[in-house]
């Protein structure tokens, strides 16, 4: 069976003996595992393992809750573990959950579902295509009309910031809290590192990242240029 290094799954479960044997037999197909009896500070955990896959029990939790906690950094695939009853289970899809899984388990039916999900939404969710633009996560890889671009590792982050938010302006405070963990630095430092990406990206295409006055940053897709008439009546 193979996986890749960006397959990172989180599981969050009450039982000692759940953590340690779902986490040895997945650590030993190659992924990577962090293992938590409780959610605690979730969004935090998130923004610094950013799991591809999230195995939680969900007990007596809200799983509609649970669900928008776990994709508020990412689009992470989820599969939650519930009650073995009916209604329980419908009510774990219809929170938008990926897959579900009912106690007592064989660690592995947890490995043979991560990889399903992983073959329905994993490659996916690890590349970002948008205009000519395509980012590999898994590869650390940017390429722009089929040219590699060398970026830095925080080039990269706010890239894939932007790029997974195109469309919404996302301001400075956010973009600092998102890509450098905390806002203690100053806004400026966001404006220089926008500045070095546009040069880059726009050596090989028009303009991706516009600036928002007042507000922030946003990535738009540029519009094709309009046909000129003789041009567009031979295709049409």
């Amino acid at each position: 069976m193979e996986t890749r290094s960006a397959d990172r799954v989180l599981v969050i479960d009450g039982s000692r003996d759940v953590r340690r044997d779902v986490g040895a037999q997945l650590g030993a197909l190659g992924f990577n595992v962090l293992a938590e009896e409780r959610c605690g500070d979730l969004e935090s955990l998130l923004r610094v393992f950013h799991p591809t896959v999230a195995i939680v029990e969900v007990d007596h939790d809200d799983p509609q809750q649970v669900v928008r906690a776990l994709r508020i950094v990412d689009p992470v695939a989820v599969i939650l573990i519930t009650e073995n009853d009916l209604a329980h289970r419908v009510k774990a899809f219809d929170a938008g959950a990926d897959d579900v899984l009912v106690k007592p388990f064989a660690v592995d039916e947890v490995v043979a579902r991560v990889c399903a999900v992983l073959a329905r939404t994993g490659h996916r969710r690890n590349v970002v295509h948008l205009a000519d633009l395509v980012i590999d996560e898994g590869a650390h890889t940017v390429q722009r009309a089929d040219h590699l671009l060398e970026l830095t590792a925080t080039e990269f982050t706010l890239l894939t910031t932007l790029c997974r938010h195109a469309g919404a302006v996302l301001s400075k405070r956010q973009l600092l809290s998102t890509v450098w963990g905390f806002e203690l630095y100053h806004v400026n430092v966001v404006e220089v590192h926008v500045c070095a990406l546009r040069r880059k990206l726009e050596a090989c295409g028009p303009r991706l990242i516009h600036t928002v006055r007042g507000v922030g940053y946003v990535v738009r897709v540029p519009r094709a240029p309009a046909l000129a008439p003789a041009v567009a009546a031979l295709s049409a």
